[in-house]
């Protein structure tokens, strides 16, 4: 069964809700990692996901942007929900199409291998590349399809895992401020206000974590993506 499959089965075991753009992202985090580490997996459409897009635009007769896939459905749909069910029954419809086209096999983008630290640089520099746009519950959400990727490929945790999970432990211990506990994620959401601002906040706290532990240097990038925002 595809990771997509799982997804739709029981999506509340993977998502925070019943959403297709949710799903988009955190299935964007699941494949980088398995691609870094140089693994190959189905892409949920039998290697034509770029197909997928074609037929999807020629059913719905749109033209070439800049939009995938789930955004596409998700303007044709009239919640959350029903654009992740949209998009499931559309799947299903194109893959009956491409059945009979079955037997050329799926076809696999190969990655290099780089630690959970380079993501969180890269994602620092260039956030849209890696999930969209500027906001940190898409960064959450690819995070998540991240860290279910690693568990999923049974690999032993080096010292950039051991790193993020100190990090959001010490978020939880020390950025609270509140009697009662929050996770992580909920705390920058909560005092980082809109969602480029909780980005932004987020690394600045990762920055403050990283200098406890003796490394200020280690997530810092040359330029970040809100330095040349500021600049323009």
């Amino acid at each position: 069964m595809s990771l997509a499959d799982e997804v739709r089965k029981n999506p509340l075991q993977y998502l925070p809700e019943k959403s297709l753009l949710d799903f988009w992202i955190f299935q964007s985090g699941y494949s980088l990692r398995y691609g870094m580490e140089c693994h190959l997996r189905d892409d949920g459409f039998g290697g034509h996901l770029r197909e997928f897009e074609f037929w999807l635009r020629d059913k719905y007769d749109i033209k070439r942007d800049s939009w995938g896939p789930d955004r596409i459905i998700d303007s044709f749909s009239s919640s959350n929900v029903e654009a992740f069910e949209n998009f499931f029954a559309l799947r299903e419809e194109f893959l009956q199409a491409m059945e009979a086209d079955s037997k050329n096999g799926p076809r696999e983008v190969h990655y290099e291998h780089h630690d959970l630290i380079y993501i969180l640089k890269s994602a620092r520099e260039r956030p849209a590349m890696y999930f969209g746009n500027t906001h940190f519950r898409n960064f959450y959400l690819m995070m998540l399809g991240d860290e279910r990727a690693f568990t999923d490929l049974g690999l032993v945790q080096g010292d950039d895992r051991k790193i993020w999970v100190e990090f959001k432990s010490w978020v939880e211990k020390n950025e609270n401020k509140a009697r009662l506990g929050r996770p992580w994620h909920k705390i920058i959401s909560y005092w980082g206000g809109s969602g480029e601002r909780a980005l932004e906040l987020f690394y600045k706290w990762l920055d403050e974590f990283a200098a406890t532990i003796g490394q200020p240097e280690l997530f810092q990038v040359p330029q970040t993506f809100w330095q040349r925002y500021r600049k323009s």
